[in-house]
């Protein structure tokens, strides 16, 4: 039995979760290099949410391995 609701919430539909394929590899490359989820979203123009879907949908896939430094950045 289908629950009614009086009203939907969709989460995250201000943010863009589609990419281009070269987007894709162009991503690849600077997450095998070791670069930041910060300094990824800012060279792509991403929100890093996006940048950050991207990692959990391409690590899914077996497409990008285990990050060689810290996702974020440098800790202060």
């Amino acid at each position: 039995m289908k629950k009614e609701s009086s009203s939907i919430y969709t989460a995250c539909e201000d943010y863009n979760f589609c990419w281009d394929e070269k987007e894709v590899v162009r991503f690849r490359r600077m997450w095998t290099a070791g670069e930041s989820l910060m300094d990824i979203a800012k060279k792509l123009g991403r929100h890093v949410n996006e940048v950050a879907i991207l990692v959990i949908d391409q690590a899914e896939k077996k497409k990008i391995g285990i990050h060689g430094s810290k996702v974020f950045g440098q800790a202060v």
